[in-house]
């Protein structure tokens, strides 16, 4: 806490405070906090303190308050014998209390603000509120809040006046001091313990000459302008705790602005509404005062701040300070716009006021009257009267508005006038019209906003078929660029067609939009696919299904699973452009071998997500292959320049019945799935499904028939 604010924030704390409700069951057996600080100054010592609770204030008002002063341990120790100033109690053993109504009377003139205040704080009268007949919780809520109200005042008179301080029982003097002598100083009171309890506070002084320290000087006043009529006048907080500003015109008489003190205070959310963020900021460091200022006048500025001791400083100067022009010229009377043949328009103005510093106008046009404004002229000299726009045809119905500027570039605006052209140009034709069809015929349209400023809206038209009449299905305009309708799927087309329209405010329609076909929902199943062949050779299940007979099957989705398990599990896709020149549909399967049944199905699927169902039922018996010990040698060649492996290898089967092979590939140390598989006589094959940076495993296992099947190869390794 900065020592010699200490009593300003105390005070603005019990204001705040008391606009609080306060527990109405206060424990009067807890310590209450005084707080003591003192200064020296050689041939005295001056001593300050204030209780932190207004009730303890109240009861320190009527009981008062001692103050023991006694000699520094280690200065005791430099004494020899008895010494009886040792210790003592000052101000003759008579506690310390605020002046009577009376003693204020003689003691202050009757101009004095600050003993006003004092008076009323110790012996004015309650404003009445706290009425006990409106309830006992609203009565002890009221009275409390008075409290606050009264320390307050007390502790707000009482700093930077000394006099004040004294009269309000919160200020003591030590004349009976010795220069360099170490004192310490305790205040107590004789406040009974049945209301209070209260913490004594202590503080040890050296009574040598106050020299005051770089945080407790008058800091640097700054000026700055902040609206059209008005400087802020700032200066950076310290620990002085009040200030008083006075100005001056010609650097040698000055004029005092302020009567009560200002003081620096944290911006609460009401600065941040009244001054705005950067002023409000501000506060936070800087202890700030608004004055209103003229034109064309130098201006000075000092301020002089004083401490909780009642101690000024000298008075602090500005540099001179000059208000920039920031007035606007009076505005422009637009007297109407007069349009000929639609094709240019004459706006008409009136200003009484031609100001020395007017500079010009700027004739500015906008399709609504909110705006944004764009420019229609350049600067249009300043005894102009009239302007003629001659693209008013192109930019059709707005509104003009016309800005007056003079040399700092201060700018005021007219009003708005209708320039009530006649827009015969239609819009553009809309682009960009797209629709998403769900199964239920349920159709979503969007296009491309047209770039007209004036557009009103869309129209939307439909037919069944390109060479039939459209008709308008939107009914009415649609204000957006979306769309929402329902296609009827009971019809026998297959597409339903739509295109667009805009208008503009004066009704002129564009062409319309590229037509769209719309797929019409399909709510007819595809035919399902049949069961052909299936044949299992080693751990290969071979499976044929015949293709579904409909058109629109867009997948063919492969299941697998166990015969005594419910849930299929998805093996393969296969989209009808991969078997178009094939009559069936061929999988290769490769299980795990198993003492359980293996079930296969297939189920076609359209385009508006129909479904064939599960068919084409297969069941398979996949054993244990015998596992024969055959020496393969693969190889692998990277081919860098397009991104492929090459792989190549050899081995010695003299078997009689036909056989293959399977590649199994690991990518990036993943794991190993087959790739690939080959025939009895092939010897490579080329792997194109790898990127740069990968690195790829590679090994061959041979399937014999009956059931055999070779050891796996040793795997190799490509890095791309």
């Amino acid at each position: 806490m900065k020592r010699s604010t200490l009593f300003l924030t105390l005070l603005l704390s019990m204001l705040f405070m008391g606009m609080q409700a306060q527990d109405t069951t206060q424990n009067f057996t807890k310590t209450h906090k005084v707080v003591l600080i003192a200064r020296a100054y050689g041939d005295s010592v001056v001593l300050r303190w204030a209780p932190q609770d207004p009730a303890i204030w109240m009861l320190g008002n009527s009981y008062g308050w001692y103050i023991n002063r006694s000699l520094s341990e280690s200065e005791f120790n430099q004494q020899t014998g008895e010494n009886p100033d040792v210790e003592k109690t000052l101000n003759y053993g008579k506690p310390i209390t605020p002046y009577t109504l009376e003693e204020m009377q003689t003691a202050f003139d009757s101009t004095n603000l600050f003993a006003g205040a004092a008076a009323q704080a110790l012996y004015g009268k309650g404003d009445g509120k706290a009425d006990p007949n409106s309830g006992f919780t609203n009565y002890v809520f009221r009275k409390d809040q008075e409290q606050h109200q009264r320390q307050f005042l007390a502790y707000l008179a009482a700093e930077g006046h000394p006099d004040i301080a004294t009269a309000l029982g919160l200020r003591f003097v030590d004349y009976d001091v010795k220069n360099g002598q170490w004192y310490e100083y305790t205040l107590s009171s004789p406040i009974p313990e049945r209301f209070a309890t209260l913490y004594e506070p202590s503080i040890l002084v050296e009574n040598k000459p106050y020299v005051r320290q770089e945080d407790e000087m008058m800091p640097a006043v700054n000026i700055k302008q902040i609206d059209e009529y008005r400087a802020i006048i700032y200066w950076q907080r310290n620990k002085l705790s009040g200030y008083y500003v006075e100005r001056s015109m010609d650097g040698h008489k000055w004029e005092k602005l302020n009567t009560m003190p200002v003081y620096g205070y944290d911006p609460d959310e009401g600065a941040f509404a009244v001054h705005g963020d950067y002023i409000a900021n501000m506060m936070y460091d800087n202890v700030v005062f608004f004055d209103s200022l003229l034109l064309k006048h130098s201006y000075k500025y000092r301020v002089r701040g004083f401490d909780a001791f009642g101690d000024y400083l000298p008075f602090k100067e500005s540099e001179k300070f000059e208000m920039i022009d920031a007035i606007p010229p009076v505005p422009a009377v637009i007297l109407g716009c007069t349009p000929k043949d639609n094709i240019t328009c004459t706006v008409y103005w009136q200003k009484d006021e031609l100001e020395d510093d007017f500079d010009g106008y700027v004739l500015t046009f906008s399709d609504s009257p909110d705006g944004p404004w764009q420019n229609v002229s350049d600067v249009i000299e300043r005894k102009a009267t009239q302007y003629t726009d001659e693209q008013a045809g192109e930019r059709g119905r707005g509104y003009y508005r016309l800005f007056t500027f003079d040399k700092m570039k201060n700018v005021s605006f007219s009003g708005t006038a209708l320039n009530n052209i006649e827009d015969v140009i239609p819009p553009t034709a809309p682009t960009g019209l797209k629709a998403l069809v769900d199964t239920n015929g349920i159709a979503v349209f969007t296009w491309d906003k047209n770039p007209e400023k004036d557009i009103l809206g869309y129209r939307v038209f439909f037919a069944n078929q390109m060479d039939h009449e459209f008709v308008e299905c939107s009914n009415g305009l649609a204000e957006t660029n979306e769309f929402i309708d329902t296609i009827d799927w009971h019809t026998i087309t297959k597409y339903a067609f739509y295109y667009i329209v805009a208008e503009d405010y004066s009704h002129n329609v564009s062409l319309h939009s590229d037509t769209i076909a719309v797929p019409v929902p399909d709510k007819i199943a595809p035919t399902p696919c049949v069961l052909d062949d299936i044949t299992v050779e080693g751990n290969a299940v071979v499976i044929r299904w015949t293709k579904s007979a409909s058109t629109d099957v867009m997948y063919y989705y492969i299941y697998r699973k166990f015969k005594k398990q419910k849930q299929w599990q998805l093996l393969q896709v296969v989209e009808p452009w991969q078997i178009a020149e094939a009559d069936h549909i061929v999988m290769i399967d490769y299980p795990e071998p198993s003492s359980s049944m293996y079930q296969y199905c297939i189920e076609a699927i359209d385009d508006f997500h129909n479904s064939s169902g599960r068919e084409g039922l297969a069941n398979a018996f996949v054993r244990e292959a015998t596992v024969l010990d055959i020496p393969i040698e693969v190889n692998a060649n990277v081919d860098k320049r397009n991104h492929k492996v090459n792989l190549s290898w050899s081995y010695k089967y003299d078997g009689r019945r036909d056989h293959y092979g399977v590649i199994y590939r690991s990518l990036n140390d993943g794991e190993y799935v087959d790739i690939a598989n080959f025939r009895r006589g092939e010897t490579s094959f080329t792997d194109d499904n790898v990127k740069v940076g990968d690195r790829a495993s590679y090994y061959i296992v041979l399937y014999l028939g009956n059931g055999q099947r070779s050891t796996p190869s040793t795997s190799v390794s490509a890095k791309l």
